[in-house]
């Protein structure tokens, strides 16, 4: 589809929408406007008069009553999510202070063990070279005396 059908087709469901609010807000107005019609019309003779009265203090106190409800709940929720929070970072920082010690308990032991070792080894080596050979083998020194 080349650009100008798309235009044409953006232009279509613009035009299109607009009726549509066009009419909307007509109707609306035009029941308004009927509904006023009707208020005035009066009623016949010994009949009461149905009218819906809109007391603004009983609205006011309503969102007052709602506005104070939605607060105390934030609250709660907030301190809740504080609490929370708070055991959260203190379980945390338990666990990882029992890891850590017990990593530096893991790491003296691995690092006795590499001394041991270490020690082991060196003492190996050292009775390697003061052992004397057997009868009959020729050491490093007699070998290069020979040649």
């Amino acid at each position: 589809m080349n650009n100008f059908s798309k235009s044409i087709m953006y232009s279509g469901f613009v035009l299109a929408a607009g009726l549509v609010a066009i009419f909307a807000i007509y109707n609306n107005d035009a029941t308004n406007r009927n509904m006023g019609m009707i208020a005035a019309i009066e009623p016949a003779a010994g009949e009461e008069v149905e009218t819906k009265s809109t007391d603004l203090n009983a609205i006011a106190e309503a969102v007052k009553e709602t506005a104070g409800n939605a607060y105390e709940a934030t609250t709660e929720t907030m301190n809740n999510v504080a609490e929370a929070t708070a055991k959260t970072v203190n379980d945390v920082a338990d666990a990882a202070s029992e890891t850590t010690a017990e990593a530096i308990e893991a790491t003296k032991e691995a690092a006795t063990d590499a001394a041991d070792t270490a020690s082991n080894t060196m003492d190996a080596m050292k009775n390697a070279i003061n052992t004397e050979p057997a009868a009959g083998e020729e050491t490093a020194d007699s070998v290069e005396a020979t040649e």
